[in-house]
C-alpha cells in the first residue's frame, strides 16, 4: 500500500520572543490566518516555524506578526536561514 505525502509550504520567522507568553501570542495570531497548518514557536532559537497551505502567504502572516511585534515592543522578520 502506497502513501503519499502532500509536501506543504514552510516559512521561518526570526522573532524576538521572552516567555511562553509570547510564543503563545504568535501562536494565536497564525492559528487564526486560513491556511496554517503548523506552528512551532521555538523560544530557545528565536524562530516560528509555519507549514501552511492557500490562501495563507508569508507576506501576510508577517504583517500580522509585525503588527503583534509593534505592540509588544519585539522584532519580527522573515528569517534567512
Amino acid at each position: 500500500k502506497k502513501i503519499n505525502y502532500i509536501i506543504m509550504p514552510e516559512v521561518v520567522f526570526d522573532v524576538q520572543m521572552v516567555c511562553g507568553g509570547c510564543s503563545g501570542a504568535c501562536e494565536r495570531i497564525l492559528k487564526k490566518i486560513d491556511g496554517v497548518q503548523a506552528i512551532d514557536a521555538n523560544l530557545e532559537s528565536q524562530k516560528v516555524t509555519v507549514n501552511y497551505d492557500a490562501p495563507a502567504t508569508p507576506e501576510l502572516m508577517l504583517e500580522k506578526l509585525q503588527v503583534w511585534g509593534k505592540n509588544a515592543n519585539k522584532t519580527v522578520a522573515l528569517s534567512s536561514s
